[in-house]
């Protein structure tokens, strides 16, 4: 009759098996308290949300504003131009005036293979004075292609 009972006793590892998932809970609520805290930054994204409000008002500078002021820079520009033998591709300065004119952000995209002459096409145009923008702020771009 005693080795009946010995059987039994496989019993408790079902039981042990139920314990493991407590531990998988466990992780969650850590992953809880981040979530509580990124939640907390919203707030604080709040005094951020009327900028974002400000955004649909910031005017776009017309091509026709960008080249009459790249034209007065032709110069400058052409400094840059001097080291672009061979070169093939274009560059572009995404920008944002302030309400004096003046660039205050500027976002260089190039396919051009020659750094040096796309960060002097980045230098000159956030050197340049805009005509001020009539909503206080403009966004504007500059493109120039080589072929």
């Amino acid at each position: 009759a005693a080795p009946p009972p010995a059987p039994v006793a496989p019993t408790p590892a079902p039981v042990a098996a139920p314990p493991p998932p407590p531990p998988t809970p466990a992780p969650v609520p850590p992953a809880a308290p981040q979530v509580a805290q990124a939640v907390t930054p919203p707030p604080a994204a709040t005094p951020a949300a009327p900028p974002a409000v400000a955004d649909p008002v910031i005017a776009q500078l017309s091509q026709a504003t960008v080249q009459m002021v790249a034209s007065d820079h032709s110069s400058q520009l052409g400094k840059c131009d001097s080291s672009a033998d061979n070169v093939h591709g274009g560059i572009s300065v995404t920008f944002q005036i302030d309400a004096s004119g003046k660039v205050v952000k500027s976002q260089l995209s190039s396919t051009v293979k020659n750094p040096k002459l796309a960060a002097c096409i980045l230098r000159a145009v956030t050197s340049w004075k805009f005509p001020k923008p009539p909503t206080g702020a403009a966004k504007g771009t500059y493109s120039i292609d080589y072929q």
